[in-house]
């Protein structure tokens, strides 16, 4: 018997982080990406930073800790 991956978490914006993605024309699928797919680093305070290129330009986010 294998053992399956558990599901991935849900990604849920704060009202700021969905404020910022309008101000800077980003979607919210574009950060879904960036956070699924994306390449990761470190960022300030514990957080991660998320980037992928998507053809735009880089996009990139910032997350809390993801485990």
């Amino acid at each position: 018997m294998t053992q399956q991956e558990p599901p991935p978490k849900p990604i849920v914006f704060s009202t700021h982080a969905l404020q910022r993605m309008r101000e800077r024309g980003t979607r919210e699928e574009d950060i879904r990406e960036a956070i699924r797919i994306g390449q990761r680093e470190p960022a300030q305070r514990g957080l991660f930073l998320y980037r992928l290129n998507l053809g735009t330009g880089c996009k990139f986010c910032k997350t809390s800790k993801v485990l």
